[in-house]
């Protein structure tokens, strides 16, 4: 579906998104799974957030795709990571808007990985190692800890680990200051305020500053909020309830409905009437009456 928008209303929401792009920071889904596309750095965040010794990937997947049927829901993953052999498969998800299905994301997303790795006629010994990294910018499970990892096990003493080859890591950015690990620690911390404090935080934040002066990267965020836009009209069209239950039904992964109240908030302070930033933002009217 194309939007279908006044040439004069869509220069005032470019503006309002140029205004936006200026203001990105790494923690933004769309700036993380571009700078992640740097072979070696996706590298260095993976083995610090993992722990663990990654001798080569291959060139990371932003916003990779996957859906096995017609009918069933897709996933599209912000960076999506395999190594050569295709022995371990990475995810990293950056998670602005905390939906409280954090769990059942991770499962459903690892379920995809294994349909999307494994050929038919194969056994199930070749499925590969994977791991999937949530990186949250609030907490996903309110307990206060800045780390959850979920462990299995099969005997009720928990001495023999249920081995599945998967593993989940979800990193509460909101509680960095919590964290032991120094470089995690910092890591976290300039995902939240955007402060460089080491050399691979200031050597990010310049990759960020850089991408942000590419025209080329300015008119892909431009198409991509452009079809955030499209998913959210296209879902009022299908009948959701009006506001946050389209958000959240219509499959807007990427935190569409919450930029929509950022665009409708920005347009608010250029000084677009209120009746026009509902039309075209798809916001309800009570929804957009009570931003302000």
């Amino acid at each position: 579906m194309e939007i279908d928008l006044p040439e004069s209303v869509l220069e005032e929401l470019q503006k309002v998104w140029k205004q936006e792009w200026k203001k990105l920071t790494l923690a933004d889904d769309f700036i993380f799974s571009r700078i992640m596309q740097n072979t070696e750095v996706c590298k260095e965040v993976l083995e610090l957030l993992l722990k663990i010794k990654i001798s080569h990937i291959e060139f990371p997947v932003a916003q990779k795709v996957i859906q096995t049927l017609k009918a069933s829901k897709g996933v599209r993953m912000d960076v999506y990571v395999q190594e050569p052999n295709g022995q371990r498969v990475f995810d990293i998800e950056i998670q602005s808007v905390i939906t409280k299905e954090e769990a059942l994301r991770a499962r459903y997303y690892q379920g995809m990985l294994d349909l999307d790795n494994l050929l038919k006629g194969s056994d199930y010994v070749e499925l590969p190692q994977t791991y999937i990294i949530f990186l949250c910018m609030n907490d996903p499970f309110d307990l206060n800890l800045p780390i959850y990892e979920p462990h299995s096990y099969i005997d009720p003493n928990n001495q023999h680990p249920y081995d599945d080859k998967t593993r989940k890591i979800f990193y509460n950015v909101s509680r960095y200051q919590d964290v032991e690990e120094p470089r995690i620690k910092d890591f976290l911390q300039y995902l939240k305020n955007k402060t460089p404090t080491n050399d691979f935080t200031r050597r990010l934040d310049q990759m960020v500053e850089e991408l942000k002066t590419i025209e080329m990267g300015f008119t892909d965020y431009i198409a991509a909020r452009q079809k955030e836009f499209d998913w959210f009209r296209q879902g009022k069209e299908q009948g959701f309830e009006a506001g946050l239950q389209q958000g959240i039904e219509q499959g807007l992964e990427r935190g569409a409905y919450q930029k929509a109240l950022e665009t409708a908030r920005a347009m608010y302070l250029d000084k677009i009437p209120i009746e026009t930033i509902s039309k075209y933002t798809n916001l309800p009217l009570d929804v957009v009456q009570d931003l302000f």
